[in-house]
């Protein structure tokens, strides 16, 4: 994981995982590094509740940028990069989307005790979990596969405390100069 920041002076970059915390500094041009283990972050469950989120942040300095490095040859999906935002403004209504392909849904907890539910308008019953800071939990079960555009629209994801909703499609189809290519495309 590579952390940056805009600030010129050295700042304390904060990361924490269900493995630990731990510090590294960076600055303008000289990123945090954090090594991880790909396996020991990847959620593989559905409707499972799992301890995985990460927690990056600094107590000093303006905007993260975070991006997810994947070595070569190690997954079907490329890097991933983006803004970390504070838990201030992070909301408790989410409507999540996706573009083709197989839609994921992830909700993470902020603070422990948190009641969320939501329901996919495609599948009967709602979905209710109650999570503890750090805790996951991700829906990829009740979407219709032969559906041929956004899978996940209509749902509404909501909480009674602040939760970040992230939503993906799994082998989306995209066109990358002129070829056809495979890969994750976060929506949300």
């Amino acid at each position: 994981i590579v952390v940056m920041t805009r600030s010129a002076s050295p700042v304390e970059i904060k990361f924490e995982s269900y493995l630990g915390p731990r510090t590294q500094f960076a600055d303008s041009a000289n990123p945090a590094i954090f090594e991880i283990n790909r396996s020991d972050f990847m959620v593989t469950t559905d409707s499972i509740i799992e301890q995985k989120a990460i927690r990056i942040y600094s107590d000093n300095c303006g905007p993260l940028t975070v991006q997810f490095r994947v070595p070569a040859g190690e997954a079907s999906i490329n890097d991933e990069a983006f803004n970390v935002l504070p838990t201030s403004q992070l909301g408790n209504i989410y409507y999540p989307d996706s573009y083709r392909g197989d839609p994921e849904l992830l909700v993470i907890a902020t603070q422990d005790n948190t009641n969320v539910s939501w329901d996919v308008p495609s599948c009967p019953g709602t979905n209710s979990f109650t999570l503890q800071r750090g805790d996951v939990v991700q829906d990829n079960d009740c979407f219709d596969p032969t559906v041929l555009h956004d899978k996940i629209a209509g749902t509404q994801v909501t909480s009674d405390k602040p939760i970040a909703v992230l939503s993906v499609s799994t082998k989306s189809r995209v066109i990358d100069q002129g070829r056809v290519r495979f890969n994750y495309l976060d929506t949300n």
